[in-house]
């Protein structure tokens, strides 16, 4: 694994939501059930909300997907980890309520 990407796991592990900096956060969310079957890039994650998805999480698989390509498809049970500011946050748990 790259070393940037190692820093990022060890960022990512066990927190429910990390600030980074200042207005930097990183929060997980749950796929809704209307994106399953979707690509990251065809969700408009970034588009609608200006938050980037940076890695995901897949009940049963032990470590989550660092820095997933725009075409990876995404599937119930998956949760999606984030970083954006506190208002790209706020637009991603309207955007991914269920």
């Amino acid at each position: 694994m790259p070393v940037n990407a190692n820093i990022l796991m060890n960022i990512l592990e066990n927190k429910e939501s990390i600030f980074l900096s200042e207005g930097m956060h990183v929060f997980r969310y749950p796929v809704p059930a209307a994106m399953v079957g979707r690509t990251i890039a065809a969700a408009g994650i970034r588009s609608l909300t200006g938050s980037t998805v940076i890695a995901f999480e897949v009940i049963g698989k032990k470590e989550p997907t660092v820095l997933p390509a725009p075409d990876a498809v995404l599937a119930q049970g998956m949760t999606l980890i984030m970083i954006g500011s506190p208002e790209q946050e706020a637009r991603c748990r309207e955007l991914l309520r269920q």
